[in-house]
């Protein structure tokens, strides 16, 4: 672990990707982050490379990539060490990344940042993370899951839940969606409607043999779950012998408006 402080009130700690990994497909983005005030964002953000558009590059001199959320009680070991900072119960922040919508498809190094600001506007860098993505030659399938958001809160007895997913040729994923279980806090609730179009997924990774079809839905009735926080709800595909699990997500869900 990093620690970093600044002014001697600012704590935090960007802990994954380790330094250097090689990685694919989904990966977590992970730390915490605390200071006297209070913490408002944390942005995991990149550095350019080559054939980057210059609109994508902010005055910072990175590339943003996504935010990430903070959930109570996902680090109790930095809430108990500090326990009179603001939001101590919520240090833990997270960040699902896709790695194959990062340049060259997810192919190449990347310099990752963490990027905190507080509530007085101050912004700290929590440092780099180095790491080679390689999914030219992944076997296993790939997606990510869009709703709910991860952290999110959810509410009503017909919330749908949808994602994509694609697999290397010369597999594929069954149209009907046979091979996809979608997984809500550890049990197997069903499989989704799959063979979906969506027109960015299909132009950006054509080639695919569910190209024309990734995306799927699945409706669930939240009131039949207790309010609070909902540990994970993700989808696994499999193809063949392979079990890929597609990003899970940590949300709060509430059975009432």
């Amino acid at each position: 672990m990093v620690l970093l402080k600044f002014r001697t009130i600012f704590l935090g700690s960007f802990d994954t990707p380790v330094h250097g990994s090689v990685v694919s497909g989904n990966i977590p983005v992970t730390g915490w982050a605390l200071d006297d005030i209070g913490i408002v964002s944390v942005k995991i953000k990149r550095d350019p490379v080559a054939g980057d558009p210059g609109g994508v590059i902010g005055p910072d001199g990175l590339v943003y990539i996504g935010e990430a959320v903070f959930i109570r009680g996902a680090r109790p070991d930095v809430e108990a060490v500090y326990p009179g900072y603001p939001n101590a119960d919520r240090a833990g922040w997270g960040y699902m990344m896709l790695t194959n919508f990062l340049p060259g498809q997810g192919n190449g190094v990347i310099r990752l940042h963490a990027i905190v600001e507080d509530t007085s506007g101050q912004i700290v860098d929590l440092g780099v993370r180095v790491i080679t993505c390689e999914n030219a030659y992944r076997v296993k399938p790939f997606g990510t899951i869009d709703t709910p958001r991860h952290g999110g809160l959810i509410s009503g007895d017909a919330f749908v839940n949808f994602g994509w997913a694609l697999t290397p040729s010369p597999k594929k994923i069954p149209r009907y969606g046979s091979t996809i279980n979608v997984i809500i806090d550890g049990k197997n609730v069903g499989h989704p409607t799959f063979d979906q179009y969506r027109e960015d997924i299909a132009t950006l990774f054509p080639g695919y043999i569910n190209s024309d079809g990734a995306v799927g839905y699945f409706i669930f009735d939240t009131t039949q779950y207790e309010n609070g926080v909902l540990r994970s709800l993700g989808a696994q595909r499999i193809t063949k012998v392979m079990l890929m699990g597609l990003a899970p997500v940590f949300l709060r869900y509430t059975t009432g408006l």
